[in-house]
């Protein structure tokens, strides 16, 4: 199910990782609408994929569909992303961030992918408000001319 138009896009989708293919489709289409570049649309898909997979892998105990909210939209300069479920509570920001310097066979194994998503975006932010986990990821992105059809 998509809603929204024009400024802002909102996905809701089940907590299948299936679902991945359409939410990079919907912000390379919006990224595209808005003339969002290349670069900046590839690190909002990686920075989605990473907080999505989590949540498919992570949010729930049982084996049912739950819905997942994504959403995006342009706000000022930037693009904000934003990731919603019904999981357990889990604030992705209480994660020791990797120890880079570390050799790779003494690094810890978990927290990479939102460790990517925060590499790759401005800020990462968390609430937990009625029983949902919020992540809010804002990345600043450099406009160019939308995409128009072609007028052939």
């Amino acid at each position: 199910m998509r809603e929204g138009a024009g400024r802002e896009r909102r996905i809701v989708c089940a907590n299948e990782m299936e679902e991945v293919g359409r939410l990079a489709a919907a912000l390379d289409e919006f990224g595209g609408a808005h003339g969002i570049p290349a670069e900046a649309i590839h690190d909002a898909r990686l920075a989605i994929e990473e907080v999505f997979s989590n949540v498919v892998k992570y949010a729930h105990d049982d084996r049912r569909r739950h819905a997942v909210t994504v959403a995006f939209r342009l706000e000022g300069d930037g693009l904000v992303l934003r990731v919603e479920d019904d999981g357990r509570p889990f604030n992705p920001l209480d994660l020791p961030r990797p120890d880079l310097a570390a050799p790779p066979d003494r690094r810890r194994s978990g927290g990479w992918g939102v460790h990517i998503a925060r590499s790759v975006t401005d800020s990462m932010t968390y609430e937990r408000a009625g029983g949902r986990n919020i992540i809010v990821m804002r990345k600043a992105v450099p406009r160019k001319a939308p995409r128009t059809a072609d007028p052939r």
